[in-house]
């Protein structure tokens, strides 16, 4: 399964010194076989590209303007045809 993650953090999870709960998310969707792909606060701007690129099955996002972006894809989905 194929899972896009698209958070609020500035780094991505191996990189962050303070584990917290919501970028623990993508290490166990790894750890039990899923293609995970992490966006991070600044690549934002590329989610589109990175959407159609990855194709993934499932869409989570962690965080208030996160959430926005894929709420407005999901309004905008017929563009995409997707």
């Amino acid at each position: 399964m194929k899972i896009l993650v698209i958070t609020h953090d500035a780094h991505n999870y191996h990189a962050q010194k303070k584990k917290m709960r919501w970028t623990r998310l993508p290490y166990h969707f790894a750890s039990l076989g899923h293609k995970v792909f992490y966006v991070t606060k600044r690549q934002w701007l590329l989610y589109p590209l990175i959407y159609l690129y990855f194709l993934p099955d499932s869409v989570i996002s962690a965080g208030k303007i996160a959430g926005l972006i894929s709420a407005l894809h999901y309004k905008f989905r017929f563009l995409t045809h997707l």
